[in-house]
């Protein structure tokens, strides 16, 4: 079973690695796009928002794709959230940015924000409308999430193991790609750099990844338990 496990770590590092990389891309675009002219920034945000418009509203759909469709939303709305605020928080590091840039950023960040919960919110609109879909069906989708996660508070699901397993089966979260995304584009050494010149390097780093790890778990603990009792309040009203 060691060749077999060996080849099953290799692929799961390389689509790791392609999938990251993937992400990166991504983010560095809308970096470039955010850094240079407004008219580049203004060309990408009409032209992603026509391409969504015009590939999913104008086809046949129902309850089982609009459900996928939503899920996607989702997940695509989270990794808007968090390339913005990479990309802001990036600039901030610059010691160049302080100032007319940063106001640029958040200035852009605000509008693609409100371009895409606009985008979306006419997409969906006219979705439900073109194929007799009630908007009601947008609690069913809820209802459907929250109790898979009453399923794995209450392992009834064989193929849920953590909360974390919801967000990846149901809505596609990429969560292991966008976490070394954000590891690799935060930098921490680099805002700690006047500290390592005075004090011992290796204590210092040790000190920070324990830090950091045991506030990750304590954020993540918090999280899970405030989601898992609101999806169980919502499933015991039904």
């Amino acid at each position: 079973n060691i060749p077999k496990l060996l080849i099953d770590i290799f692929i799961v590092l390389l689509y790791l690695i392609s999938h990251t990389l993937v992400k990166y891309i991504q983010v560095t675009t809308l970096h470039v796009a955010i850094n240079s002219s407004d008219t580049s920034m203004l060309i990408i945000v009409i032209t992603t928002n026509f391409v969504e418009i015009k590939g999913s509203v104008f086809k046949k759909s129902n309850s089982d794709l609009l459900y996928k469709l939503t899920c996607s939303d989702i997940v695509e709305r989270f990794q808007f959230v968090l390339f913005l605020g990479l990309i802001l928080w990036d600039n901030f590091l610059m010691e160049s940015s302080r100032n007319d840039r940063i106001q640029k950023i958040v200035w852009w960040v605000t509008c693609v924000m409100i371009s895409e919960t606009f985008v979306d919110w006419i997409k969906h609109s006219f979705i439900t409308k073109l194929n007799d879909l009630s908007p009601n069906t947008y609690t069913k989708f809820r209802i459907s999430l929250c109790e898979s996660l009453a399923r794995v508070r209450q392992n009834k699901d064989p193929y849920l193991y953590s909360y974390a397993d919801v967000g990846v089966t149901y809505l596609g979260f990429p969560a292991i790609p966008l976490a070394c995304l954000t590891i690799h584009m935060l930098k921490p050494i680099h805002m700690l750099k006047p500290l390592l010149e005075s004090v011992d390097i290796t204590i210092t780093f040790i000190w920070m990844i324990t830090i950091i790890w045991i506030s990750l778990i304590f954020v993540k603990q918090v999280f899970s338990l405030l989601i898992t009792g609101l999806a169980s309040m919502r499933v015991s009203k039904i």
